[in-house]
Formats: C-alpha cells, structure tokens, sequence
C-alpha cells in the first residue's frame, strides 16, 4: 500500500491534508464509534464536491489495493475539512472537530532546537501558534454552536426524498412563487415558463413530474409537466440567491411534499 499521509503547514500556517487521509484517519473512525457506517471513498468524493465551491483538481494515485486501477484524492484545508465534517451526524462532526484540532496542533508542533538561541527563537514561534491555536478554536467552536442548528436543518433539506412544488420552494426561500420562476428564468435555469434545462434535471435540482387533466368543453386528456425542486436544488437557488449562504430554513409542518 503506499505512503499516502500527508500533513502539509504551508506559509500561511494553514493545515492541509488529502481527502483519502482525512475519510480514513478521521471521518471513518468517528463514524465507526458512533455506530454507523464507514463511507466508501466514492461516496464521500462526492459529498466533498458538492459541499466545496473552490474545491480546484483532483490528483490521481495508484489505487492501493488494486495496483491496475487510480483513484482520486483533493487536497483540503482545515476550513474545507471542518466543513465537509457538518455535513455528518451531530455525534460524528463533534468527534470529526476534536480530532481536527488535535491534528493541527500536532502538525503546528515545531522541531527541537539544537542550539540556545534557536530554543529561544523557537519558543517565541511556539507560544505565537499556540496562541494563535486557542484564537482560531475559540472562534471555531463558537461559528460551530451557531451552525449547529442551521446544519440540522440543512441535513432536513438536503436529505429530503420528495421534491416540492414551486410555490412551497419559495416558501422555503422567503420569496414569492412569481419573483422565484423569474429569477429561475433570468439567471438561465428555466428555458421558458417554469420548463427548466435538461442540464439541471440531470444534476437533481429539479423534477418533471407527467400530469394530466380532462377539458372542461371537449372532455379530452391533456398532458402537462409539473416542475418540481428538489431537497438539493432548494439548498443550490438559495446559496446562488444569497451571495453562496445558504438560508437553512427547515421545513415546516404546512410544506406539502408533491
């Protein structure tokens, strides 16, 4: 199998790590203790590319259990890791947040000085970092209680099996049904009324859904698509709405799932 781990301090003190590391050396483990199950790297690529907006290339590896086969691996930032690690359970993303910390902290460490004057210069970077450590997860664990229940509603939103009808996605969105199908329209998802791209259609963030009814004069059936907004397409219009910040508004007991 080969060496894969990586932890990486660049010049802005930023902790990096790579995907398949942080799935196996953090997610998966917190998953395991908190009785659920592991992710393939598969699934979890995915969850990383639909939760990252400047997520940039992926690297191919050799496959470590199959030598003819690659893989693809992305290089994450603490911020990008932390974010990724709201998206699990509230049991895993505590655990998945303390061990993140641990491994900045760890990879923060500086080598030992071999003379005095490198000690004291040392010591000085030392206490900088570790000052600059407690600030960081200070502001990190207060952002996270705020986020906490926004994430829950997000996971409502985003996890949801039925797509809703356009009058209660912009329920949802705090915006009127008309003012929602012309900013739909303008910004390129529908081609004309509320008919949206095949292109947003093969990306889940709409449904057309066949339906029919009878003439009132000529008693013939008439066909007709219904355009419905998915779990997943509510979360894309509203980060697109609101300058990338999602509104995580979680569904109430009057939204009617179609």
């Amino acid at each position: 199998m080969p060496d894969i781990i990586s932890f990486e301090m660049n010049d802005n003190k930023k902790f990096k790590m790579s995907s398949l590391d942080f799935l196996n050396e953090v997610i998966n483990p917190a998953r395991e203790a908190a009785g659920e199950a592991a992710h393939k790297n598969s699934k979890f690529l995915r969850k990383i590319e639909d939760e990252i907006d400047d997520l940039g290339v992926g690297t191919k590896i050799p496959h470590p259990y199959n030598p003819n086969q690659t893989m693809t691996v992305y290089e994450l930032t603490f911020e990008q890791m932390t974010l990724v690690g709201m998206r699990e359970s509230k049991a895993v993303r505590r655990a998945v947040l303390a061990k993140l910390k641990t491994m900045h902290h760890q990879a923060s460490t500086p080598q030992l000085p071999k003379d005095y004057l490198s000690a004291l210069k040392a010591l000085v970077v030392s206490e900088e970092n570790r000052m600059t450590v407690i600030a960081e997860n200070s502001q990190l664990a207060k952002a996270v209680k705020e986020m906490e229940p926004k994430v829950d509603a997000y996971d409502d939103i985003s996890q949801a099996v039925n797509a809703q009808t356009l009058d209660v996605a912009a329920k949802i969105l705090k915006t009127g049904p008309n003012r929602l199908t012309r900013w739909l329209r303008d910004n390129g998802y529908f081609k004309h009324t509320t008919v949206p791209y095949q292109k947003y259609v093969d990306r889940k963030l709409f449904r057309l859904v066949e339906k029919s009814y009878r003439h009132n004069k000529t008693g013939e059936k008439v066909v007709y698509h219904q355009t419905l907004v998915t779990g997943k397409g509510i979360l894309h219009i509203s980060k697109q709405m609101n300058g990338g910040a999602p509104l995580f508004l979680p569904l109430g007991d009057d939204t009617e799932a179609a």
